[in-house]
Formats: C-alpha cells, sequence, structure tokens
C-alpha cells in the first residue's frame, strides 16, 4: 500500500483496525451474520483460507473482500454487535475510526492574518495559536455514517 493521504476510507478504516479483527475474529463464525454482503464465491474461498491456513488467514481475506463491497461497514458492525459474535466493543473501534477518518477527511483549513491554519491538530505540521485572529467563521460539519 501507498501513502496513508492516498488510500480510500475504506482502507484507511480496515488497516487501522485490522491487527485486532484478525486476531480475534473467527470467520466461520462471523460470515452467517454478514447477510448478502459477500458473494457465494468469496463466502467459499474465506471458508476455503480457513481451512487450509486458519482463521488468521481467513481473516485477511475477509477484509480483502469488504474492499471491494460499497457499504460493508454498517453490517460488519451489526455482525460484530450480535450477541452470538459478541464483540460490540471491536465494532466500536471500527466505528470510531471511521468517525475519525471522516472527520480528518472533512477538516476546514481557514487563513488568518499570520497564514493558513490547519485546525486538526493532531494531523498538522504547523503550531494553532490560541491567540489567532480567525477571519473566516467555521461551521461543524455533520457527518454521516
Amino acid at each position: 500500500m501507498g501513502n496513508i493521504d492516498e488510500l480510500s476510507w475504506s482502507e484507511k478504516i480496515i488497516r487501522s483496525c485490522r491487527d485486532e479483527f484478525v486476531e480475534r475474529v473467527n470467520p466461520r463464525d462471523l460470515l452467517p451474520y454478514l447477510g448478502d454482503l459477500l458473494t457465494t464465491a468469496n463466502e467459499r474461498k474465506i471458508r476455503a483460507r480457513q481451512d487450509f491456513d486458519g482463521s488468521n488467514a481467513a481473516a485477511l481475506v475477509l477484509l480483502d473482500c469488504f474492499l471491494k463491497c460499497e457499504n460493508w461497514l454498517p453490517q460488519l458492525l451489526i455482525a460484530l454487535r450480535n450477541p452470538e459474535i459478541n464483540m460490540p466493543d471491536l465494532a466500536e473501534k471500527f466505528e470510531q475510526q471511521a468517525i475519525r477518518i471522516e472527520a480528518h477527511v472533512t477538516i476546514p483549513k481557514v487563513s488568518t492574518s499570520q497564514g493558513p491554519v490547519c485546525l486538526d491538530s493532531h494531523h498538522c505540521d504547523m503550531e494553532i495559536d490560541e491567540d489567532m485572529e480567525i477571519e473566516s467563521e467555521v461551521v461543524p460539519m455533520e457527518t454521516e455514517i
């Protein structure tokens, strides 16, 4: 994979949650709760990988399949929160990463009399001086997941 800024929204979320997902999730147990998210061929591929290479390898294949699905995150969250799977903490991690990544994508940049200011101090090389006067009003953006 290339530069983190060049990754898609899905790739960023998956990359940030991959290790814990691979460590904890048994794909064979999760598959029935993913609805029609995956094709039958992909489900067979995941099961075969688990049979031959184990749960961790199958989990990586499952994550790769998510990258090819348009609306994978809501269905994954439902599956992880299902009482049979019982991983609401992992669902929360995916959800929080999605919110964080979405917020990073939509962080507005404004100009001050002292030059441009990045309002996201976690992803900016510039220091934000609290005494800076901001020339434009920033309206919080609503994110939808």
